[in-house]
């Protein structure tokens, strides 16, 4: 057996345990979608390889679904470690707190590798990725002043990011003089300011919405389903939802507020909450994960009217 042969098998072993968990691979790479967010676990070659040995180390990874739609990044599929905001190696998780790296040579029983590395993966890695998975986690540990795996600059930007998405904006701003002041003079000086500049405009969820929204001609199945629907965002937190009949409409006055990607509708009339998901895509399009078809809208205008947007029943 080769040992590239003993590598490939190595990764077929793990993939088959991480594959129970949820995980899926691609090239040598595992990711996993929870919360949100992703979990990746790359294995990574070192230069030092040769035909006659495979050096190589496994990086963990979460990435924050959050802040890839943030930077312009597709945030249904992650699965490379650089697009990782939190990033360790697998050594630092085990009881040695090492860079550990392993190595598969050509006349080496790769069992006693195999064994070591699944052991390390399932006991010590998952347990530290679920562990730093979720937003506040990271946020938590940008918070303390530490960056596992990426720059103090980085570190700035991702934070800031998080905090404006979140709705802390007195601390993102903090955040935001700290990159500012570390960046002055120094080759991160630009990076720093296409940051800023980002975070300056970038809006809420809830500054999105506003304004009118129609069903996206391509999206067939939730025209069958629902036919023409438009919403109207008002900013005061008021919602029309007319379906457009033939020579005529039927016109829903509703009450609406977002809690993260929850939008929480509510009709004065007949006073009763409804929650559904929403994801805003990175071409600027509505999605509403309503049942029994999710819809996705695009927007044609701005409401101006303060109030109910003054309608006819036809």
């Amino acid at each position: 057996m080769t040992v590239e042969t003993s590598f490939k098998n190595l990764l077929t072993r793990v993939g088959a345990l991480l594959r129970e968990k949820g995980f899926r691979r691609t090239g040598n790479a595992f990711c996993c979608s929870k919360q949100g967010n992703w979990a990746v676990i790359s294995f990574q070659r070192s230069t030092k390889s040769s035909a006659q040995s495979i050096v190589f180390t496994v990086n963990l990874g979460v990435a924050s679904g959050s802040l890839l739609k943030f930077f312009g990044q597709p945030k249904d599929h992650a699965h490379k470690i650089d697009q990782c905001h939190w990033r360790q190696r697998l050594g630092f998780t085990l009881p040695e707190a090492s860079d550990r790296w392993w190595c598969l040579d050509a006349d080496q029983d790769p069992e006693g590798v195999v064994g070591e590395l699944s052991d390390a993966i399932m006991n010590s890695a998952l347990p530290v990725i679920e562990e730093h998975l979720p937003d506040d986690a990271l946020r938590a540990v940008w918070e303390s002043g530490t960056a596992p795996g990426i720059t103090e600059t980085d570190r700035l930007r991702y934070l800031s990011a998080l905090l404006k998405i979140q709705g802390s904006e007195v601390e993102s701003k903090e955040a935001a003089a700290s990159l500012r002041a570390g960046a002055q003079g120094r080759p991160t000086a630009d990076l720093a300011g296409l940051h800023l500049a980002r975070l300056d405009f970038w809006k809420s969820s809830d500054e999105q919405l506003v304004g009118r929204w129609v069903t996206d001609p391509a999206d067939s199945e939730s025209l069958a389903e629902y036919g023409e629907v438009s919403l109207d965002f008002g900013p005061n937190g008021r919602l029309t939802y007319t379906i457009h009949l033939e020579g005529k409409r039927q016109i829903m006055l509703f009450t609406y507020r977002v809690e993260g990607n929850v939008l929480v509708i509510d009709q004065p009339s007949e006073p009763h909450e409804e929650r559904t998901s929403f994801e805003m895509t990175p071409s600027g399009k509505l999605v509403v994960f309503s049942q029994p078809v999710s819809s996705t809208y695009v927007k044609v205008g701005d409401v101006e009217a303060p109030g109910f947007p003054k309608v006819k029943l036809n």
